[in-house]
């Protein structure tokens, strides 16, 4: 149940990332809340805190479908983001990854704050391999400016 709650929250969390308020990159903010109705092309969400936000959606919307895979799935060279949990060797445990489709490749690239969970992190970046250990799957996950090993 809390798998399905934190897999539907990240879904909409993700979605809402693509709507940009001002056209400005200074501007942008995230939003993570649930889109309570569409009021032509405006949708108004209510967010974590209980507030409502209203966003004016653009005449060409970019709209992200979440569908669940298998980590099987996951194959050297795709783009992936993995919201986690930083561990004391310095890798990342998921709480999810995405596979971005290729015309996404690059969104969000690198390791940064996230607010998914307290004290959760972003890594997106390019696989670049992905192995089946002992202790679960491992993804070795390369960005721009570094590389973390996801588990």
């Amino acid at each position: 149940m809390v798998d399905k709650f934190l897999c539907m929250l990240a879904a909409l969390g993700f979605a809402l990332f693509s709507f940009a308020l001002p056209a400005s990159a200074q501007d942008t903010m995230r939003i993570r809340g649930i889109v309570e109705r569409i009021e032509g092309p405006v949708f108004v969400v209510k967010t974590r805190g209980g507030s409502e936000v209203k966003l004016t959606v653009t005449d060409s919307p970019l709209y992200v479908v979440i569908v669940p895979g298998k980590m099987s799935d996951i194959k050297s060279g795709m783009f992936v983001g993995s919201a986690g949990m930083m561990q004391e060797d310095g890798s990342q445990k998921a709480i999810e990854v995405h596979i971005f489709p290729e015309s996404m490749r690059g969104t969000g690239e690198g390791h940064y704050d996230w607010d998914l969970l307290p004290k959760s992190k972003m890594t997106n970046g390019n696989v670049e391999q992905a192995v089946t250990g002992v202790d679960g799957p491992v993804l070795s996950v390369k960005y721009k400016d570094g590389e973390k090993k996801l588990l």
